[in-house]
């Protein structure tokens, strides 16, 4: 039975066979192919992954018993996992010339550190993450006005754009000369990062004037997750993706995609199918570029340190939606927004028309205002 990375309890099972035995003499072997495709109901997941033998042995008396067989002396010593699945995908991030920020899985070399996590959990440039924006969790990109001014504040009621780089680095091309199927991206909220300060890093907060209170007038986003109804974070509605806009445009969103396969020489591919198989295919691997567009609520607040969210590109196993690290083959961006400050300066209506008045009526800077008395010198209001 071979059975996907996990705790004992939810070890997904891909396959159990009833093989067909073959004469070697006096002994018998078995002969037996197990495909690892990443699709449907129990798809072989990247990462970490077990195979397990047991032989049904007549013990006389119409019973039978159930013996482990011995792993061969090849595989690994550790006991959590018996060979590892690399991961078919990889994302890059661009920077505002669109050369490469962070990538994760960029690589042909199915060794790497990154090709055999599933998700990213650190970059190729950073694989030991410390969750900085220098060396952070993922790759990290953001929107902007414009896809060359990334990370720049965008109005709000405005849309942000940026794009992030999903890359096939898988031999699915072999069996039907296509690149990988089924790709998808789960979105999630872009949440209020909060800065440690008693507002949660409101620009502005009303606690801020000085000698005045306004008690219980503004709900700051201090909890986790935000539940704040002045700040709420930017909902994941409103992202949208397209891949491939000025070609074969699809959305990941809605349905599953497919990416542009990795080429490769005649040459190389002999190598491989001969003398060169333990040293994997010498392939080029070829990008596809999804493009990302934010809406802005209008109104939205603007945050000392912007909002993010980390997203998810998937292979989808047929199941609904994205059902996490033991099921499907995944990987993960992160996507910032800074939201503009909208300050202004105006004059609504420079005269006010007060309409007829008393003779003799005017300001007096009085302590108060009391129409029943206009006469009275403490009021502001004054006939003389």
């Amino acid at each position: 039975r071979l059975s996907s990375s996990g705790s004992d309890r939810n070890r997904t099972p891909i396959r159990a066979i009833n093989p067909t035995l073959y004469n070697a003499g006096a002994s018998k072997i078995v002969l037996e192919q197990l495909p690892l495709l990443p699709t449907g109901g129990f798809p072989a997941v990247a990462g970490k992954n077990f195979l397990r033998a047991r032989l049904l042995v007549n013990t006389g008396g119409g019973g039978s018993g159930e013996t482990a067989l011995p792993k061969p002396a090849s595989y690994p010593v550790d006991n959590s996992w018996d060979f590892y699945v690399a991961n078919p995908l990889g994302v890059v991030t661009l920077n505002n010339s669109f050369n490469t920020a962070f990538s994760a899985g960029n690589t042909t070399d199915a060794t790497n550190v990154m090709a055999l996590r599933n998700g990213s959990l650190g970059t190729d440039q950073f694989p030991t993450p410390d969750g900085t924006d220098l060396r952070p969790n993922a790759p990290l990109t953001a929107v902007g006005p414009e896809k060359t001014a990334k990370f720049d504040p965008v109005s709000h009621g405005a849309q942000g754009l940026s794009e992030v780089v999903v890359i096939d680095r898988s031999l699915m091309t072999l069996l039907n000369n296509r690149g990988l199927q089924g790709v998808r991206v789960e979105p999630y909220d872009h949440a209020w990062r909060n800065d440690g300060s008693p507002t949660g890093g409101v620009y502005k907060p009303l606690t801020a004037n000085a000698g005045v209170n306004y008690p219980l007038m503004e709900d700051y986003p201090v909890q986790s997750p935000n539940r704040s109804l002045d700040y709420p974070d930017v909902r994941r509605e409103n992202l949208s993706v397209a891949k491939d806009l000025n070609g074969e445009t699809e959305n990941p969103l809605f349905s599953a995609v497919s990416l542009n396969r990795p080429t490769y020489t005649a040459a190389d591919f002999n190598t491989y199918r001969t003398t060169g198989y333990d040293l994997q295919l010498v392939r080029a691997l070829q990008p596809t570029q999804f493009e990302l567009f934010l809406n802005v609520p209008r109104y939205q607040p603007p945050s000392n340190l912007g909002y993010r969210a980390e997203h998810v590109v998937y292979v989808d196993n047929g199941q609904n939606g994205f059902q996490g690290s033991n099921a499907e083959s995944y990987r993960s961006f992160l996507l910032q927004l800074n939201v503009a400050i909208d300050e202004k300066v105006s004059m609504a209506q420079p005269v006010v028309d007060l309409g007829s008045l008393p003779v003799g009526s005017g300001f007096n800077g009085g302590a108060g205002f009391q129409p029943q008395d206009p006469y009275n010198p403490a009021t502001n209001w004054s006939p003389w």
